[in-house]
C-alpha cells in the first residue's frame, strides 16, 4: 500500500509539473486566457514544482510573473498578483525585469503588491538603479511616487559604486535628480572612481547643465562643495582651471559654487589659487573675480600673491619698452580694478554680508532662501547683488 501511495504522489507531482509548464509557456507568450484558465484550475502561480525540477537539473528557471514583467504584460502581472504570485523571489526579481525594459505600469503594480524595491540583484543593483542607468525617467518616477511602505534607498552598485543619483546626472535627467534629492539621495557619495554626483555634473562636457548643478548644490542634503574627487580635484577645479580635458572654465558655475561656500584658495598644478589664476588669465570675463571679492572680507594684496611687479609699477606701459609684453590689456584692466579695491575701505554692507555668511556657516547657505527676509537681502547674502541702491 505504501508503494501505491508513493506512486500516486509521484503522479500528482508530474501532473503539477506538466500543468505549471503550460502556465510558464502561456505567461511567456502573453496568453491571458490560458493563464487565467490554469490559475482557476488551481495551478501554482509561481510554477513551484516545475521550477524546482529545473533547479534539480541545474537549468535556469523563470517564474510566470518574471516573464510577464520582462515582456510588459500588465494584465498578466495584475492577474498573477491577484492569485498571490510571489513578487520578490531572490536574485533578479520581476521588478528588476520590468524596470530594465521600462514597463512603468508593471513596475507600479508590482510595488503596490509588495515588491521589495530595495532588493538587489546579483550585481548589487536595485530596480531603481537599473531604471536610472538606462535613462528611463518615467520608470524612476514610478518607483519614487509609489514607494510608500518604507524609504526607497539609493544604494550603490557593487562594481562601480554608482548610485541612481550618479546615473541620473550622467543621463542629464533634471526631474529625476530633483526627485531623488527630495527622497534623500546622498549628493556627497563618491563612486569607485572617487566622483560624487556633483563632480559628474561638472565633468559633463557638452551636456553640462547649470540647472542640474544648481539643484545639487542648493537642494542636496549638506552638499559639500569642497569635496575632492579621486584625483584630488574639487568642484572649483573643474570650472576655474584647465588642467585636463574634463575641466572647462565656466564662470557662472564657479560663481554659484563660491556663493555656496566653495574655497577659492584651492590650487592648480602650478600652485596658483583661483584668485591668482583669474588675475593672471588673459580672459576678459571678470565674473569669478567679482564673486571672490564679494565673498571675502579681506582680500590679499597683489604683492602677497606673487603679483607685486604690477603693484610696484601700476602705470608701466610695457608696449613702449624693448622687452616682451608681460600683461595683456585685459590683465592690466583686471589688476587695476583689483588694486583699486584697496584704495579705500570696503562698504559696511559688504562687511555685514561677510559677517552674516560666516556666522551662518557654509552648510546653512542653502537655507538663506527660506529665511523670513526680503528677497533683495537674501539675494545679497547669496552674492547676487553688488550693493543696495
Amino acid at each position: 500500500m505504501a508503494n501505491v501511495r508513493e506512486k500516486k504522489s509521484c503522479d500528482i507531482v508530474l501532473k503539477e509539473i506538466e500543468e505549471e509548464k503550460k502556465l510558464v509557456e502561456a505567461a511567456k507568450s502573453g496568453n491571458l486566457e490560458d493563464v487565467k484558465r490554469l490559475l482557476e484550475a488551481g495551478v501554482s502561480p509561481d510554477a513551484t514544482e516545475y521550477n524546482r525540477s529545473l533547479f534539480y537539473k541545474s537549468q535556469n528557471y523563470v517564474t510566470p510573473l518574471q516573464y510577464a514583467s520582462v515582456n510588459g504584460y500588465t494584465d498578466l502581472v495584475r492577474l498573477l498578483l491577484q492569485y498571490k504570485a510571489v513578487p520578490h523571489p531572490g536574485g533578479t526579481t520581476p521588478l528588476h525585469l520590468a524596470a530594465s525594459s521600462d514597463h512603468v505600469a508593471c513596475v507600479t503594480h508590482l510595488i503596490w503588491n509588495g515588491a521589495d524595491y530595495n532588493a538587489v540583484d546579483e550585481k548589487g543593483r536595485t530596480s531603481l538603479y537599473i531604471a536610472a542607468q538606462k535613462g528611463f525617467e518615467r520608470c524612476i518616477h514610478a518607483h519614487l511616487n509609489n514607494a510608500i511602505w518604507r524609504d526607497i534607498l539609493s544604494l550603490p552598485v557593487n562594481e562601480t559604486g554608482d548610485t541612481p543619483l550618479h546615473e541620473s546626472v550622467k543621463n542629464n535627467m533634471f526631474s529625476c535628480v530633483s526627485a531623488l534629492l527630495r527622497h534623500g539621495s546622498d549628493v556627497n557619495h563618491r563612486n569607485a572612481q572617487g566622483f560624487s554626483p556633483l563632480h559628474l555634473a561638472l565633468r559633463a562636457g557638452e551636456r553640462f547643465s547649470m540647472e542640474i548643478l544648481k539643484e545639487l548644490v542648493t537642494k542636496g542634503y549638506n552638499t559639500d562643495v569642497n569635496k575632492s574627487d579621486g584625483l584630488g580635484y574639487t568642484p572649483l577645479h573643474y570650472v576655474c582651471f584647465h588642467e585636463n580635458i574634463m575641466q572647462e572654465r565656466r564662470p557662472e558655475a564657479a560663481a554659484l559654487l563660491l556663493a555656496y561656500g566653495a574655497n577659492w584658495e584651492v590650487k592648480n598644478k602650478q600652485g596658483d589659487n583661483v584668485l591668482q589664476n583669474e588675475l593672471r588669465s588673459r580672459t576678459t570675463d571678470v565674473i569669478i573675480l567679482h564673486t571672490i571679492a564679494k565673498c571675502t572680507a579681506h582680500l590679499p594684496s597683489l604683492a602677497s600673491i606673487g603679483l607685486g611687479f604690477f603693484d610696484a609699477n601700476p602705470t608701466l606701459n610695457v608696449a613702449n619698452y624693448h622687452f616682451p609684453r608681460i600683461f595683456s590689456d585685459g590683465q592690466n584692466a583686471k589688476m587695476r580694478w583689483y588694486k583699486d579695491l584697496f584704495k579705500e575701505p570696503r562698504t559696511l554692507q559688504h562687511y555685514c554680508r561677510c559677517v552674516i555668511r560666516n556666522a551662518l556657516g557654509k552648510q546653512r547657505f542653502r537655507k538663506i532662501d527660506i529665511l523670513p527676509l526680503p528677497t533683495t537681502l537674501k539675494e545679497y547674502l547669496l552674492l547676487e547683488h553688488e550693493e543696495f541702491r
